[in-house]
């Protein structure tokens, strides 16, 4: 690694691990403060609400599509990111070519192919138009021999410093007994220092390409790419963890609701023999249910139960015979740190 490259990622490592770190803390403080909303009964008419709406039949909650989105970005995310990933860790490992049968991939690591230089006459002679630019991933044919090689052929090859060129041949050259090809990118106005022999040649360039994807496998195969993926992935566990506890405390909060409410009973198919309704006031809210399900929800703002204590629910049964109420207590449970 270079002085610039170690200070590059010492510089990616700080600011990526700070993110993390401050992201952390800030999305615990948000799920202590989920937890206690839930367990102190802050949260339990969200939770009553989404019980409720949620055996309706063609009422879509809130939940259900927070976690439909939810759902489409993360698979979309891994139809993007995971090939990505996986091509610039083999690549990566491969003298940054992935091979595939008979065939290769590479990225473009710089604009010498991206634009005709006029004084390459020989691109507007042929029609040359096969250019492609910095961090596309271009398809190449694994040359058999080197009789396959024309001229004008755009070729892949490692020079003699070990990097990868992608240029076009121009011509040939015999000088030292062993047949070398002359290189030049369409940019360039001058020819590559270095000629290649075919046991140098990577692969052909077969005109297919995919603009700019590459970037991102460049960056993947970064020491600061790493550092990234590694936080990310980190961040992705935490929040799955931290968000399995909210869940966690809402269905032991709503178990108790529903065992407050009757709801199994209120919401199921069961024909009652005379007319029957309840009304459920708790927070400032009513729920009407008949013998058919759940009604509606109205807020109460004056009237018998408007001034109800916040832990208290007060459930109301009427039938064409009778009226009976009950008080209940929801007790708050403890904030667990």
């Amino acid at each position: 690694m270079t002085s610039v490259e170690i200070i590059s990622l010492v510089v990616t490592a700080m600011g990526v691990c700070s993110f993390s770190a401050i992201f952390t803390i800030l999305y615990r403080n948000y799920t202590a403060s989920s937890i206690k909303d839930v367990v102190t009964g802050k949260a339990d008419i969200d939770l009553i609400d989404e019980c409720i709406y949620s055996s309706q039949k063609n009422i879509v909650t809130r939940r259900e599509i927070i976690k439909t989105i939810r759902s489409a970005v993360f698979y979309a995310f891994l139809v993007v990111f995971v090939p990505v990933f996986i091509f610039s860790a083999i690549s990566k490992f491969n003298g940054d070519v992935l091979m595939v049968g008979g065939r290769s991939v590479m990225v473009v690591a710089s604009g010498s192919m991206s634009e005709k230089n006029p004084s390459n006459d020989y691109l507007q002679t042929y029609s040359l138009d096969n250019q492609f630019n910095t961090y596309d991933i271009i398809v190449l044919d694994k040359a058999t021999s080197s009789s396959v090689i024309k001229k004008y052929d755009v070729i892949a090859f490692v020079n003699d410093k070990g990097v990868n060129v992608i240029h076009r041949v121009v011509g040939f050259d015999y000088s030292d007994g062993t047949l070398r090809y002359k290189t030049r990118g369409d940019s360039n106005n001058d020819y590559d220092s270095y000629k290649p022999s075919f046991d140098d040649v990577i692969g052909v360039y077969t005109n297919q390409k995919i603009d700019g994807l590459g970037i991102f496998i460049i960056f993947f195969q970064s020491y600061s790419g790493m550092v990234t993926i590694a936080a990310l992935v980190y961040c992705l566990i935490m929040m799955d963890n931290l968000n399995k506890r909210i869940q966690k405390a809402q269905a032991e909060r709503l178990e108790k609701l529903r065992d407050a409410i009757g709801f199994e009973t209120l919401t199921s198919s069961k024909e009652f023999s005379t007319e029957f309704s309840e009304r459920i006031y708790y927070k400032g809210y009513a729920y009407l249910f008949n013998d058919n399900g759940f009604v509606e929800k109205q807020e109460i703002e004056q009237g018998e139960f408007s001034k109800t204590p916040e832990d208290t629910m007060i459930k109301v049964v009427e039938t064409n015979e009778s009226r009976t109420s009950e008080e209940i207590i929801i007790q708050s449970d403890e904030v667990q740190k």
